[in-house]
């Protein structure tokens, strides 16, 4: 199944990178490359995690992992031109988007962020590991929808005593 899912995202950043005025070359994980002497090539990895059931009869099964796209420029060349590729990426796989291949409908979810410090959070987290925050279940949710808004007091709870040495705890 995860090779499936592979293919759904390496077909699609495929297609588009053909597609640029030049090709960019794209590196797949175990295959044979040379990088070009001169210009941008990308390097794409699946990143898979653990995949989990939460349905009562085990037949639902949901796929976890990160799709990593490294964009590789000239050295000395300045970040525009990774920057810019970088944007057609991300535009390619919007959140929430599906994929079809070979009869799999492949969607990409939102990474959930903390309320607090807006670092990547995983989703059974329970504590951000990057502030201390406690996550509540409403947090969670407003995390995982990609809202923006201060969250209420009943969603937040105080923070944890501990700071790192060196930085200012903020509250």
């Amino acid at each position: 199944m995860k090779a499936v899912i592979r293919a759904a995202f390496e077909k699609t950043l495929a297609d588009w990178a053909a597609a640029q005025a030049p090709a960019i070359p794209v590196a797949y994980e175990n295959v044979a490359f040379k990088p070009p002497a001169t210009g941008p090539y990308l390097r794409c990895f699946l990143l898979p995690a653990e995949t989990v059931d939460n349905t009562m009869a085990g037949q639902l099964n949901e796929y976890r992992g990160l799709f990593q796209v490294n964009v590789v420029c000239t050295a000395c060349t300045g970040p525009t031109d990774a920057e810019f590729i970088t944007a057609g990426i991300a535009a390619l796989y919007p959140a929430k988007s599906r994929m079809t291949f070979a009869g799999l409908t492949v969607m990409v979810a939102t990474p959930m962020t903390c309320p607090d410090c807006v670092e990547f959070v995983h989703k059974e987290a329970v504590v951000c590991h990057h502030c201390g925050c406690k996550l509540t279940q409403g947090a969670k949710k407003k995390a995982m929808l990609g809202q923006k808004e201060v969250l209420d007091a009943s969603d937040r709870i105080t923070r944890q005593a501990w700071v790192p040495p060196g930085y200012e705890d903020k509250t």
